[in-house]
């Protein structure tokens, strides 16, 4: 085993799709984020072709509100992922 851990988004605003309103951007959040326990969120972070930027305090308000918290990957993936990086970067593997 190589000690990968898959993640993958489920949710996102389609905001590289075409140019959206700021409504659409949050509305098509709301929608794909529909009937999801844990969501994993695909914004990006350029304004090629929408600004995600835009809804981005509206999308966590509204991710709140619906009883979602924040993580990062290593509080999903599990401590013993942070220690075994932690572990390799000591010992040289990243060489």
């Amino acid at each position: 085993s190589l000690g990968y851990t898959y993640i993958d988004w489920n949710c996102l605003n389609n905001d590289s799709v075409k140019k959206y309103s700021d409504y659409q951007l949050l509305n098509n959040l709301k929608k794909t984020a529909k009937g999801k326990d844990t969501l994993v969120i695909l914004m990006h972070d350029t304004k090629d072709v929408s600004n995600s930027s835009l809804v981005l305090q509206d999308s966590i308000k509204f991710l709140k509100e619906e009883g979602y918290k924040f993580q990062n990957f290593y509080d999903i993936i599990g401590e013993n992922w942070y220690k075994i990086m932690n572990n390799w970067r000591r010992n040289g593997k990243n060489r």
